[in-house]
């Protein structure tokens, strides 16, 4: 038999099935605890630089300082 057909022949049943699923929607919702949220804890990242044949200042100056600057602004924008 058409499922339509059966609903429009049954408008009571079909609104008391309807009232059903929402009281058990309800009861879930306000029941169900929300244990699928894991605690979250900050990102740590680690960045190796090498440059052969050259100084810790050099390397500082010219790559780290750098390097600095790009990852705060992507810690500031969320990334």
């Amino acid at each position: 038999m058409n499922l339509i057909k059966k609903a429009i022949e049954q408008p009571i049943t079909v609104a008391v099935g309807i009232i059903l699923v929402i009281i058990a929607g309800i009861i879930a919702i306000t029941r169900v605890p929300v244990q699928m949220t894991p605690e979250v804890e900050d990102t740590v990242i680690a960045v190796t630089t090498r440059w052969e044949n050259a100084s810790p200042q050099e390397v500082d100056s010219e790559i780290i300082d750098d390097q600095e600057e790009k990852l705060q602004d992507c810690q500031t924008c969320g990334l």
